[in-house]
């Protein structure tokens, strides 16, 4: 499990270190503070070329119906990386955790190739940039160049996948036919009644869950035994709403995928802030069941006390909040709050948000 964040040149942060972290880390802060980007961090730290790949529909609305071979892309995204898009600076970030646990990358704008590379700027040939990205455990062990003239088509080398499985969602929901596939290689492996167990904490008359393709339906869908009717007719998961089609869709992507590091981007949307707690509760059951740890973003203030007070229910209190805030020299720094900082701001009613 990581304990400590370091992040330079990157987004919104010039420099910002986030320690100690936590089994559960909830980020909080004002709007363009970079919470969404310390996700994006914690990811390029992981990722390999298809994770790169991902990185720019991951968590923002981009051009989707965009090719990734788009200079929109290069544009509108990549660029952006960099902090106040100073494109001469190099971006780093290092994740450090308990005994030799440690995952570092850098990124930085270069032209040309070999002994002819040379730092992007006002001296180098702008209308071919390469962005170079190196990642590692315990250092930077290999490395790739994207030609971001034409977003990620070209490729030498790249990093190694990482030994590490992060799973990242976002607000849009997945479709029913893939609920189905993961609850289907859930049931295989044997585990539908811990991920029923975990959702029954959310909806206490769900008995079970069953992969079905009807006659003449083209997909397969998830269908929900709550005890309905007389005949306890079995019905589409996805009419249990919109909050229960999403942490099912969190529950199995993180059992099927067998997830160590969950992100998670705006944690609250879709979801009723009554039932709040008992889904954290879930939540730290899968979390400290399968050694998962936990990133979430998040505006709500319901939500931050949800998990402080499912978190004080447990034997060992594991959340943290990460609150990103403006400094006095106008850059972004963190504020990390352990239960007793939690407690003092929900008890004086403090912004934490």
């Amino acid at each position: 499990m990581y304990t400590k964040l370091e992040i330079s040149n990157f987004r919104a942060f010039s420099s910002i270190t986030v320690a100690p972290l936590n089994r559960i880390n909830l980020i909080a802060g004002d709007n363009n503070t970079g919470k969404t980007g310390l996700l994006e961090a914690i990811y390029l730290a992981h990722a390999d070329l298809d994770g790169l790949r991902n990185l720019p529909n991951l968590f923002r609305r981009q051009q989707v119906n965009v090719s990734s071979d788009s200079r929109d892309q290069t544009d509108n995204f990549w660029f952006w990386l960099f902090h106040k898009r100073q494109l001469e600076n190099a971006w780093k970030i290092s994740l450090e955790g308990e005994s030799a646990e440690a995952r570092k990358a850098t990124g930085r704008l270069v032209v040309g190739e070999g002994n002819d590379e040379r730092p992007f700027g006002k001296d180098s040939d702008e209308s071919k940039p390469i962005l170079r990205i190196a990642t590692g455990s315990n250092g930077f062990s290999s490395e790739a160049w994207y030609q971001l003239q034409h977003g990620l088509s070209s490729y030498r080398g790249g990093p190694a996948p990482s030994d590490i499985k992060i799973t990242s969602l976002s607000t849009r929901l997945a479709a029913p036919s893939d609920d189905a596939e993961l609850v289907n290689s859930i049931a295989v492996d044997n585990e539908d009644d811990e991920l029923v167990g975990y959702l029954r904490l959310v909806e206490p008359r769900l008995r079970k869950l069953k992969y079905l393709k009807l006659r003449d339906h083209k997909f397969p869908c998830v269908y929900a035994d709550i005890g309905f009717g007389p005949g306890k007719t079995l019905i589409p998961a996805s009419q249990l709403g919109r909050g229960f089609a999403r942490l099912l869709s969190l529950f199995a992507t993180s059992m099927v995928e067998r997830t160590q590091i969950l992100l998670i981007d705006e944690f609250e949307n879709g979801l009723q802030h009554d039932a709040l707690v008992p889904i954290w509760k879930a939540l730290g059951q899968l979390a400290r069941n399968r050694d998962i740890q936990i990133f979430a973003t998040t505006h709500s203030y319901e939500c931050i006390q949800a998990a402080h007070n499912a978190a004080s229910e447990g034997l060992d209190y594991d959340l943290s909040v990460i609150r990103l805030q403006p400094s006095r020299a106008g850059e972004v720094e963190a504020m990390v709050l352990d239960r007793e900082a939690i407690e003092t701001a929900l008890d004086a009613h403090l912004e934490v948000r």
